[in-house]
């Protein structure tokens, strides 16, 4: 059987399935439309002691599900194009960059995210790289390149490469919809929300160091807690 298939399967029936109860749920709420969605929904977060410090986001557009293969990297080929690397000074982006080209993994994807300096233990300097496809976050995707004296030290990831999108788009579900799916999950539990952004992401991703994986990451609502905890709301709409 072709797990990778049978759990795509699986996710998407639960979500459509998901989607149907929040939908069912909006009309009921909605006093025959007389309230529009957005407004049926901050009345229930209200009710339910869910506090939003961000706009909704009203669009949600067709996108594309992506496949790809988990990147992964010999440490000992990491260690060797390391050493020929040049010191950095101030330019760490830019070394951070040409390791990656040397490594085969600099692409359209590959997005510059922020350098981080370190006044004192075992690296100076830190340099992230997000994972981008068509203008969308891949969620929870990230290389970092480590200096010490301004020489790479190490890199680590966790990184969709060689990313494939389907042919064809796909129906997003609104956030609004996404949001009253997350507090039916955890229903009684108090939140404050910080923000919400549609991500590609893929769900409960397991791998070692040096395994070949292959996976499918979906649309997805990425929905920011006020203590820094992400959670994720599969978008398809079917």
């Amino acid at each position: 059987m072709d797990w990778t298939k049978a759990k795509t399967i699986l996710i998407i029936a639960l979500i459509a399935t998901n989607v149907f109860l929040i939908y069912s749920l909006l009309d009921r709420h909605s006093d025959r439309g007389e309230m529009t969605n957005e407004e049926v929904i901050l009345q229930l977060m209200e009710q339910r002691n869910i506090e939003l410090e961000v706009d909704i986001p009203r669009l949600h557009p067709s996108l594309r599900i992506i496949q790809g293969e988990y990147l992964s990297v010999d440490r000992e080929e990491i260690a060797a194009l390391a050493q020929g690397m040049p010191t950095a000074t101030s330019d760490y982006e830019g070394v951070a960059e040409d390791f990656l080209e040397y490594l085969g993994i600099l692409d359209d994807e590959t997005v510059y995210e922020e350098t981080e300096l370190f006044e004192d233990g075992d690296i100076d300097a830190s340099v992230r790289f997000k994972n981008e496809v068509e203008g969308l976050q891949i969620a929870e995707n990230y290389i970092e390149v480590y200096f010490k004296d301004g020489r790479i030290t190490d890199m680590n990831y966790h990184w969709l490469d060689d990313v494939e999108v389907s042919p064809r788009k796909i129906e997003t579900m609104s956030a609004a919809v996404a949001l009253m799916s997350l507090v039916n999950q955890q229903p009684g539990a108090k939140m404050t929300i910080t923000g919400i952004e549609l991500v590609y992401w893929v769900p409960d991703t397991d791998m070692e160091l040096g395994e070949t994986v292959s996976d499918t990451a979906f649309p997805t609502w990425e929905i920011t807690l006020s203590s820094g905890e992400k959670k994720y709301v599969g978008a398809v709409q079917i």
